[in-house]
């Protein structure tokens, strides 16, 4: 991968500026819109102006989806050798002919080249080395969302370092290929610091990744894309603002724009072939229920890797959940779109199952939010020109070859989500930075049973450290039960290996652990609700390998 050519630049990044003297001015006008997650804001003096609800038909999508180059934000960074990331600010154009937005980003430079939050490309097996400095006025760490890494080396909160401190990684990269991303994970601001602009994708590649890529005629930045889909609360002047009340620390942040790879109603030129998408879900708490639509007909698509890479075989789908933290790797084939026509990229409405007495508040600092939680969503519209040059390659009858973890001696473990009026909690308890709340022998395969009460909502569940398969769902909602593509009640995107799984409310969900690890000495690791807002206020725990 790291030989073929960087990502394409499709989409115009001009007017992209990283601010070179420390964050002590981007913080400041951050400060502005939002407020220090873990704490009740107090009523702003000035009242945020948002624009009024507009709910766009294709007819809109015109913005070109923005997509990685080498350089800017997101630019494509094979890793080399050792880098150094710095926690800044950067002034980044989101809402077209609105002021340039804030963010807060991972800066790095290399041979002259500036990137902020790079996308890394790695190989199984090689070294990764980076030294982050923190130039923020309150603590931060990054963590290595999927990657199999020591207790030291993922990033948990307790590991934080303060402002002026530097934290220094080095681990080889054991995954299997796939989109894996890093983000903050400090106590109670990990939340408002990712949906400033922290995080970054990291992609590793392996021969079984390259075999797919090759029969398929897949090209990373041509018609093998990342597509980051995130919602953001933005104002009448196109800054981001994070303001939650004490409703939607209960139940999760949505914005009022939803926004693929930070561009609103982003529009994607393609050509009849296959094309290979890769989505990340990067919201603090809205879930998406995607689907692909040729104008009023749904267009199937092919799941062919979820979390941690390919699947042993493609599944064909209509449509998938996708929850904050995961990731789904599907195959469209627009060699069946006619030119001149377009496929729409699409969350169906759905049940959003708050049932814990009260919803999440959708206004909050004065909003209006287009889409409620569970409301259809249009989130890119893919235009098909020109003729295709061959008939696409047919799918591999196997795509990659892995074991399932042998469970016939596996203790179970249960983990049961809950809520007592205040607080989320995991088997009762909320976080604690010194409390280790359950402790895992090591070697040991064992099934977590994630139950989540009836009068709850949905939650997913993030282990770090490992990664699992997912082995049935029980008393699954309607909705959810309809995807299964065996009798265990998995879904397609269930399958595989993952490390986020999303729980329903009444629903109970099995997933088998390896806890074979090749780190010296006992480690330890973080198991919390991957809705940011439940994470920062407690839904989390530490567990030890021992």
């Amino acid at each position: 991968m790291t030989s073929r050519r960087a990502f394409l630049h499709l989409g115009g990044v001009a007017g992209w500026t990283l601010l070179s003297s420390p964050l002590r001015t981007a913080w400041a006008q951050s400060q502005d819109h939002t407020s220090h997650a873990g704490h009740v804001p107090t009523p702003a003096v000035t009242q945020v102006a948002f624009p009024s609800p507009v709910i766009r038909t294709a007819d809109a999508f015109t913005n070109p989806l923005f997509v990685p180059g080498n350089s800017g934000l997101l630019g494509v960074m094979a890793v080399q050798a050792p880098l150094r990331f710095t926690v800044g600010g950067a002034k980044q154009p989101v809402v077209p002919g609105k002021s340039l937005a804030n963010l807060l980003v991972y800066g790095s430079e290399q041979g002259g080249v500036q990137r902020a939050n790079p996308t890394l490309l790695t190989k199984k097996g090689q070294v990764v080395e980076v030294a982050l400095n923190n130039g923020m006025p309150e603590p931060t760490i990054i963590h290595w969302h999927g990657l199999l890494v020591d207790g030291k080396t993922d990033g948990g909160p307790q590991l934080s370092i303060p402002q002026g401190g530097e934290y220094r990684y080095r681990f080889e990269v054991r995954n299997r290929a796939g989109m894996y991303w890093y983000h903050p994970h400090p106590h109670a601001t990990a939340a408002r610091q990712a949906y400033s602009g922290l995080a970054g994708l990291f992609f590793v590649d392996d021969d079984e990744e390259q075999a797919v890529r090759e029969k398929l005629g897949l090209e990373l930045g041509d018609n093998d894309l990342p597509l980051v889909i995130q919602d953001k609360r933005i104002d009448a002047d196109g800054q981001l603002v994070y303001r939650p009340t004490d409703e939607e620390w209960k139940g999760g942040y949505l914005g009022n724009e939803v926004l693929v790879n930070l561009t609103v109603a982003p529009l994607l030129k393609a050509t009849p072939r296959w094309y290979r998408l890769r989505m990340l879900n990067g919201s603090t708490a809205r879930i998406f229920n995607l689907a692909f639509f040729h104008g009023e007909r749904d267009l199937p698509f092919d799941v062919i890797g979820t979390d941690s890479g390919l699947l042993r075989r493609a599944q064909t789908a209509k449509r998938a959940f996708l929850s904050p933290g995961e990731r789904l790797d599907v195959l469209v084939n627009l060699a069946q779109v006619p030119a001149g026509q377009f496929v729409m990229l699409k969350s169906l409405a759905f049940d959003p199952m708050h049932q814990e007495g009260g919803h999440a508040g959708h206004g909050g600092s004065g909003a209006a939010i287009n889409w409620p939680d569970g409301a259809e969503i249009p989130l890119l519209k893919i235009a098909v020109d020109g003729a295709a040059v061959s008939t696409p390659a047919p799918l591999p009858n196997v795509l990659s070859r892995f074991d399932d973890i042998k469970v016939s001696n596996a203790k179970i473990r249960p983990w049961k989500l809950g809520w007592n009026g205040k607080d989320w909690l995991l088997n009762g308890k909320t976080f604690q930075m010194s409390e280790v709340a359950a402790t895992v022998r090591r070697n040991d395969v064992e099934i977590w049973e994630l139950q989540n009460e009836s009068q709850g909502m949905p939650h997913p569940m993030h282990i770090h450290g490992f990664v699992f398969q997912v082995v049935s769902r029980q008393d699954s909602p309607k909705q959810q039960g309809e995807l299964a593509v065996d009798r265990t009640g998995r879904s397609a995107s269930d399958l595989g290996w993952k490390d986020t799984v999303l729980v329903w409310p009444g629903e109970t969900v099995r997933v088998a652990i390896d806890f074979n690890h090749p780190h010296a000495g006992a480690q330890t690791f973080m198991f919390h609700c991957h809705n940011l807002e439940h994470e920062d206020k407690g839904m989390m725990v530490n567990f030890r390998v021992a």
